[in-house]
């Protein structure tokens, strides 16, 4: 039988690589998000019909929980910025309320994108980051053996976003704009790996998240969509997996495939 995987919030960057990864993997996708299948969605140059597009806000399950009976595994790629208050409820309850309806759903496995370890004052960014502590934690307490948390840094990869130009210019060179984020991410990324670098973020105040290596998107879905199929060995890496463990996990995964 296909497996089918459920994504929340995979409409966003990392949610449509999650998407693809799963794709390529021969795995079919329930996306749920507020505004359904993005327009810029395409897989090998075309759209599929194996991603079933869900409109659904995560806080009101009522209208999308009826599509997770029959999935192996469970991943979300929800965050925002915003108000403290806002990045709370994105961050924190939205992501808390979907863990929950997971697990009450039959749902064996949930991997969480979550962010990179923080040491930065207790007030910057506060909603952001402690609404994500807050859904590790609710991950963690329902799916004690089998939930994946993942802390990714600055993720980069090849970014679509809708070209503001009048209509006449999109009829020539389209409606998206690629904004290539490797082009930064991946040389800081390899400066940001080296010893010094490392001892540098361990040591100065407020450098975890600052100076934490980017990661490349492919890399991060690779992982995500094996968590979520349980092809992860957590009693060997463990129920949270940072920046290195991530890197090294997905390089075992191309090794296997």
């Amino acid at each position: 039988l296909t497996r089918r995987i459920v994504v929340f919030g995979g409409n966003g960057f990392v949610g449509q690589n999650v998407i693809k990864t799963a794709l390529q993997a021969g795995i079919n996708v329930t996306s749920i998000n507020r505004s359904g299948e993005p327009s810029n969605f395409r897989w090998e140059g075309k759209t599929t019909a194996a991603v079933k597009w869900c409109v659904g806000d995560i806080m009101n399950a009522g209208s999308w929980v009826h599509e997770i009976s029959e999935v192996c595994g469970a991943i979300s790629c929800v965050g925002a910025f915003g108000s403290d208050e806002f990045m709370e409820k994105v961050n924190g309850d939205a992501n808390i309320r979907a863990i929950s309806e997971a697990l009450n759903a039959g749902i064996p496995r949930f991997v969480y994108v979550s962010t990179v370890e923080n040491n930065l004052p207790s007030f910057f960014l506060k909603g952001y980051f402690n609404g994500k502590r807050r859904a590790e934690q609710a991950l963690l307490d329902a799916y004690p053996t089998t939930g994946v948390v993942l802390r990714p840094g600055f993720i980069y990869g090849s970014r679509e976003i809708p070209n503001p130009a009048p209509s006449a210019v999109k009829a020539v060179v389209g409606s998206t704009i690629k904004i290539p984020l490797g082009l930064l991410g991946k040389p800081l990324e390899t400066v940001f790996s080296t010893a010094p670098m490392s001892k540098l973020r361990a040591t100065l105040p407020g450098m975890q998240a600052i100076l934490a290596p980017p990661i490349a998107v492919q890399c991060l879905a690779r992982v995500a969509v094996a968590g979520a199929i349980g092809s992860i060995d957590l009693q060997t890496t463990g129920n949270i997996l940072k920046i290195e463990d991530i890197v090294r996990e997905s390089r075992r995964i191309q090794q296997v495939e």
